[in-house]
Formats: structure tokens, C-alpha cells, sequence
């Protein structure tokens, strides 16, 4: 309730007072408040659900980055270990071989750095993960 009185002029035989009935605002500022709160929590979850889904596709992004020069790598191994078994191993097939698992090798050490790199503190801006795949890609 709010209750308030004031008289006219200076004169205290005449006057105004009035009683405010505050429950109806005090219930709809309650129910702001925890509107407010409720859209607080809702917005923290889709933050929440926006990152969990951000960190799934860079998680698959990085898993098929890695596993493209691993799976080259154990072709060109098993290719090889063809080459030296044959009746006549082929020593220059087995060297190409051998050095193209090098090579796919040394590519999944590169995504890894690449990775590493995006944890770092980039002196001139920020690195995305879509520029680093780009530079991987060269």
C-alpha cells in the first residue's frame, strides 16, 4: 500500500490523502523479474547448445583433416610391405612407396600444427579454423 496526505496552502483544515493498492504492480514486476529470468536461462541453454554443436562439427572438421593423410599413410605402408613380399621385390616401387607414407605423414603432422596454432595467441588477429584448413589444403 502506499499511502500519501498533503494539505492546501499552509491550511491544515483542508487537505488530500490517498491509499494506493501496490499488489497488482508488484505482482506483474514479480512476474517481469522472473520472465527476465526464465529468458536468461533459455538464452545461456542455446548458448550452451550452440557451442556443444559448434565444438561436434569442428570435432568431425578436425577427425576427417587427420584421418585423410592417416589413411594414405597406411595404404602407401601396406603397398610397400606388398612390394618387398612379391617373388621379385621391386625396391624402387617399395622406396616410392615409402616415401609417399612419408610424405602423407608428415601432411597429419602439418593439420595437427594447424590445430595447435588456433590455441595459440595470434600476434595480427584471430586464426579461424576454416583459414587454417585452407592453409593445410595448399
Amino acid at each position: 500500500m502506499l499511502v500519501g496526505a498533503a494539505t492546501f496552502g499552509g491550511r491544515h483544515d483542508q487537505g488530500v490523502a490517498f491509499v494506493v493498492d501496490l499488489t497488482e504492480r508488484k505482482r506483474v514486476e514479480e512476474e517481469i523479474r522472473e520472465s527476465e529470468r526464465r529468458y536468461s536461462e533459455v538464452q545461456m541453454e542455446l548458448v550452451h547448445a550452440n557451442r556443444v554443436a559448434t565444438m561436434g562439427q569442428l570435432s568431425a572438421s578436425i577427425a576427417d583433416e587427420v584421418m585423410q593423410p592417416i589413411a594414405a599413410t597406411v595404404t602407401n605402408a601396406q603397398a610397400a610391405l606388398r612390394f618387398l613380399n612379391a617373388q621379385r621385390p621391386n625396391l624402387e616401387e617399395v622406396r616410392q612407396a615409402l616415401g609417399a607414407a612419408v610424405k602423407d605423414g608428415n601432411r597429419t603432422i602439418d593439420v595437427i600444427d594447424g590445430i595447435r596454432a588456433l590455441n595459440k595467441k595470434a600476434p595480427h588477429g584471430r586464426t579461424t579454423w576454416r583459414s587454417t584448413r585452407r592453409c593445410l589444403r595448399s
